[in-house]
């Protein structure tokens, strides 16, 4: 008793008979770009919610930041020439 193959949806290969469905890797793709999109939103939801944000009460400006870091750096100890001159006197 013969099939006919135009009706029949399964192909002989080797003894082995094969479906050529292509439902599950197409299934299986839309699962994991679905994956994919679901991580990229849960990702930048959280990136959101971490990054700093800054306030009108909390921000600063350019000049005052100036000004903090030019304090800052008139508090260091800058007499490396002193040291330098330490140095060679004691080699």
């Amino acid at each position: 008793m013969e099939q006919d193959n135009s009706t029949n949806a399964r192909v002989e290969q080797g003894g082995v008979a094969e479906d050529k469905s292509s439902v599950g890797p197409t299934v299986a793709i839309i699962i994991i770009v679905a994956l994919i999109a679901l991580g990229g939103i849960y990702a930048w939801k959280n990136f959101k919610k971490n990054s700093p944000s800054t306030t009108p009460e909390t921000a600063q400006t350019a000049s005052e930041e100036a000004a903090t870091i030019e304090a800052e750096l008139n508090k260091i100890d800058t007499n490396t020439n002193q040291e330098l001159d330490n140095l060679e006197k004691g080699l």
